[in-house]
């Protein structure tokens, strides 16, 4: 879970969308690509949202594979959020599932 806190108080509701991209690891097999968007309530505001992506089971004998989740602009536009960035690095460290 990336968590997703607000840093700068706004008088109204913010919409964050998000995206996960590829780097090492591949979508629909390393992880499931997730994209969507959350909104930040006003009464809320301090109340950190998380983004979930599922980790899919590795199949395959590999090295650690990465990838990111991009915070892309909020709306209303010119809000800073704390993501440590407006991306963050994840990487799967790679098991092999038992049996395979």
């Amino acid at each position: 879970m990336l968590p997703v806190l607000a840093i700068v108080v706004q008088a109204s509701d913010v919409t964050v969308n998000f995206s996960t991209r590829a780097i090492t690891a591949t979508a629909d097999v390393d992880y499931t690509h997730t994209a969507g968007s959350f909104v930040i309530k006003r009464e809320n505001w301090n109340a950190p949202s998380s983004i979930a992506v599922p980790i899919l089971p590795d199949r395959r004998f590999e090295g650690d594979e990465t990838f990111a989740i991009d915070v892309l602009a909020p709306l209303p536009s010119g809000l800073l959020l704390d993501t440590n960035a407006s991306s963050t690095i994840v990487t799967i460290k790679n098991t092999l599932v038992s049996g395979e």
